[in-house]
């Protein structure tokens, strides 16, 4: 889904922008394993929350995140 840029947004603007934007389309693949999620930078998290909150509907085992930088 294209969304509006995250950049000026507040904590709560961002996870309003990307809450119901990921959906995982093959759950068989999914169920019971272990995901890792990366992304470049984690300012609020409200992406890799929506990821994650998306995923878990699929059943994974485990989902950890890896992220080069995290903003202060």
């Amino acid at each position: 889904v294209n969304t509006i840029t995250q950049t000026r947004k507040s904590r709560l603007g961002r996870w309003r922008n990307v809450r119901n934007v990921f959906e995982p389309t093959d759950t068989a693949n999914i169920k019971g394993k272990r995901i890792l999620l990366v992304d470049d930078i984690i300012t609020t998290g409200a992406t890799l929350e929506a990821c994650a909150n998306a995923l878990y509907s699929a059943s994974p085992q485990s989902i950890s995140i890896a992220c080069i930088a995290a903003a202060q």
